[in-house]
């Protein structure tokens, strides 16, 4: 009682200051700041901002080791260990600055990393393999000693461990109390729960973990690689040439990356050591028309997110025109129905000395203006982009160097070839069939010559489409219908040259059962016409299908998830991951033309 009287007149932070130190009553403590703070609530006005005590960036100003614990170290614990040191490669930290991230339990009873928990962690691109190997163990006084910061999940396990290390009162903290978006909140054990409840305990701990990886990051780069921050804006995309395989693009690159201490003092007038154009080269580049800077290199102050309470970075700022002509390599045995990837490759120095890493304060890394990439004949679906390095197998020296890759994925437009070369190799095939009705033992010569002019025509289409693609060691599904009608119309020929022929060495008589023979061959030849295109329609609706679902499909590299496609008015987000209806139309078209063929055939038959 006397506890709860005296909490009445002094504020909560400075309460647990002052009592935690002493164990044996830290549990009754707790329970009468509870108590207490209850009864505040109903006096006291609702604070809009929460003081976070003892929390800052200082706490990792110097080698961080940060120390996460749970109950049994299977899921929670094992999920936020797994994503801080994730978070931390990304920014290059371990390698930097020698950081650890691991975790602990307060009741280990043996395991490892549960199922549910591994398949959040891959959902958020977090790789798992060292995570398969996760064996659950007990916290142990070591591991108290050599963690600088000791994160926990709900108030019991700072009790526990207040308990048994009382003189770590300062290391322990909520993993929440360093999210920006809630504070002084618990996170519940998702064991024997949903897989959407690992889904949601991840995501609500990524917001804490990130301001701890944000935290660890140094206000200047003193050792390891340079971590470049890029953020992308393309102002052209086109002239996409299927027969040289090539395509334009205009890149406005914004690379921002930490000077070192004698640049940040001399206030940048030195310049950088870091050579910003010379380590930007275009590799798939056949030619570069621009690569400079479009301003002159100069240090900026970045601000700060939402929740931050670290120092204002000072970073180098730099603005890089590219423009050039970029060699692809499509794929074309769905040609004209298929989908392709432009592929923008830009590689820097060794990854021990630079790598790439997207700008931490921006949640778009490309945005693309649609109105400035004049894409004839191509329709958006998404894009993405991969920040790798290359196999150092491929290196005389054993190298890797780091590689950003930028990939536009469109969807060729196909009703242009339909109206141009499908429907009048279509009409040519149907023209086939009224040789029928010239008589077959006595026009057979204007059978013949009318035959072959259809089929010279079939060739002459064939040469259009080799002036459309390159020379490719495969047949396209475009060549593939044009020859279908070169060999129909050939066999039409070759059946009235056997008819005549078998006539003419048959007996008189036999011009009646020659004829017929020949109306069923045109029955026949009716069929297959009809059967066959209603059969290839409804193969091209799902190659097509096929190919918008290998583009939208993810990558092994898990592709970022932030990059729009921007209009004049408003912005729309076209991402890998997206169910995009983008082609909605074209699919209703194919769809619409497919039931009039299947009507048209049926009625052929009949």
């Amino acid at each position: 009682l006397c506890i709860i009287i005296w909490m009445e007149a002094k504020p909560r932070e400075a309460a647990v200051n002052s009592l935690v130190v002493h164990p044996n009553v830290a549990i009754n403590v707790e329970t009468s700041l509870r108590f207490a703070q209850k009864r505040r609530s109903s006096t006291r006005k609702p604070q809009t901002e929460c003081v976070r005590p003892r929390l800052s960036a200082n706490m990792f100003k110097n080698d961080a080791r940060v120390l996460i614990v749970c109950t049994g170290n299977t899921c929670r614990s094992a999920m936020a260990a797994f994503y801080l040191q994730w978070a931390l490669e990304q920014q290059g930290m371990f390698a930097a600055r020698g950081l650890r991230a691991w975790s602990r339990g307060v009741a280990v009873d043996g395991g490892s990393c549960n199922p549910k928990a591994l398949a959040a962690l891959r959902a958020n691109g977090v790789p798992t393999g060292e995570a398969e190997q996760h064996v659950a163990t007990q916290i142990s006084e070591a591991d108290v000693a050599e963690a600088s910061a000791i994160c926990v999940m709900t108030r019991g396990h700072r009790e526990r461990l207040l308990l048994l290390y009382p003189g770590a009162v300062d290391k322990i903290h909520l993993l929440l109390s360093f999210s920006p978006i809630t504070f002084d909140e618990e996170i519940s054990d998702p064991y024997g729960e949903a897989q959407e409840r690992y889904d949601g305990c991840l995501a609500l701990m990524k917001p804490a973990l990130d301001t701890i990886a944000q935290w660890c990051r140094p206000a200047t780069w003193v050792k390891g690689p340079r971590l470049i921050e890029i953020s992308i804006t393309v102002q052209r995309v086109g002239n996409v040439d299927t027969l040289l395989e090539t395509c334009e693009a205009f890149l406005l690159i914004d690379a921002y990356w930490l000077p070192s201490e004698a640049e940040l003092a001399a206030d940048g007038k030195g310049g950088s050591s870091w050579d910003c154009v010379s380590n930007f080269q275009p590799v798939n580049a056949t030619e570069v028309t621009k690569l400079e800077l479009r301003k002159p290199l100069v240090l900026k102050k970045v601000a700060n997110q939402p929740g931050y309470k670290g120092p204002t970075l000072i970073k180098w700022h730099a603005m890089l025109d590219i423009h050039g002509k970029f060699k692809q390599q499509f794929a074309l045995r769905a040609f004209p129905l298929d989908c392709q990837s432009l592929r923008l490759r830009l590689e820097m120095g060794n990854v021990k000395a630079m790598r790439y890493i997207p700008v931490e304060q921006q949640e778009v890394l490309v945005s693309v203006e649609r109105e400035l990439c004049p894409l004839t004949g191509w329709s958006w679906v998404a894009a993405s982009i991969n920040f790798t390095q290359t196999d150092p197998c491929l290196s005389e020296q054993s190298n890797s160097y780091a590689q950003m890759v930028i990939e536009f994925h469109l969807a060729r437009q196909w009703m242009p070839y339909l109206w141009r070369v499908v429907l009048f190799t279509f009409l040519l095939m149907v023209s086939s069939t009224l040789v029928y009705v010239m008589d077959p033992i006595e026009e057979c010569p204007d059978r013949l010559s009318f035959s072959f002019t259809l089929l010279l025509t079939s060739v002459a289409f064939q040469f259009t489409i080799h002036s459309m693609i390159p020379a490719v060691p495969y047949m396209t599904l475009l060549e593939k219908y044009v020859l279908s009608s070169v060999v129909m119309i050939f066999f039409v020929a070759l059946w009235s040259a056997l008819v005549n022929g078998a006539h003419s060495i048959s007996q008189e008589n036999a011009s009646v059962f020659y004829k017929w023979l020949d109306k069923n061959a045109g029955l026949l030849h009716l069929t297959l016409l009809a059967s066959g295109h209603t059969a290839g329609l409804i193969y091209c609706v799902r190659e097509r299908r096929r190919q918008l679902e290998l583009l939208r499909a993810p990558s092994c590299n898990a592709p970022a998830k932030n990059i729009q496609v921007k209009r004049s008015s408003h912005v729309h987000t076209c991402v890998s991951s997206n169910d995009g209806n983008m082609h909605s139309d074209q699919f209703t078209s194919l769809e619409r033309t497919l039931s009039v063929v299947k009507a048209a055939s049926a009625a052929a038959l009949l």
